[in-house]
């Protein structure tokens, strides 16, 4: 099923892509809030999450239409998504992965409710993934703060408290 296979397979893509910076930055470099999980819970949620989205817009491509706004929402909302990891894995940049990610929350949330709009399932479907946006947006707001040091140079620098 493509509506699955896509999210599942372009962030299978993006994670391998930053999994040298995970293990050559995040995890032996940057200081972690108590509450942040493990490395690998995040690479399974992830999996999760792209399956569940996947099957929400499944629901709403096949009622709504593969080429409706609600879908045209879904695929902006996807790009967003993957653009994260690079921005603060690849490039260092976690204030810059920090505004992206508010972006990210916002387009979420908006996709949310136009999935409802057409499929309320579609759009309960879609409430997992916002909860987990809104605690990696925490999360990537920690490391920011916590960790200027570790930054690209050309990173937002956090005001100091």
């Amino acid at each position: 099923m493509m509506s699955i296979g896509v999210p599942l397979a372009l962030g299978q893509v993006v994670g391998l892509a930053s999994l040298p910076a995970v293990f050559g930055w995040y995890i032996p470099k940057l200081r972690k809030p108590s509450w942040a999980p493990p490395a690998p819970i995040f690479g399974q949620t992830w999996a999760v999450l792209y399956g569940v989205m996947g099957t929400a817009s499944y629901l709403v491509g096949k009622q709504a239409g593969w080429r409706s706004y609600p879908m045209g929402v879904y695929a902006a909302q996807l790009l967003l998504n993957l653009a994260w990891q690079p921005l603060f894995f690849l490039m260092k940049r976690p204030g810059v992965a920090q505004v992206e990610n508010a972006a990210l929350f916002g387009a979420v949330a908006y996709t949310t409710v136009e999935f409802w709009k057409v499929n309320v399932t579609a759009g309960k479907l879609m409430l997992p993934y916002l909860a987990f946006v809104a605690y990696a947006n925490a999360l990537n707001y920690r490391f920011w703060k916590d960790n200027p040091e570790e930054s690209s140079p050309h990173d937002i620098k956090p005001k100091a408290a």
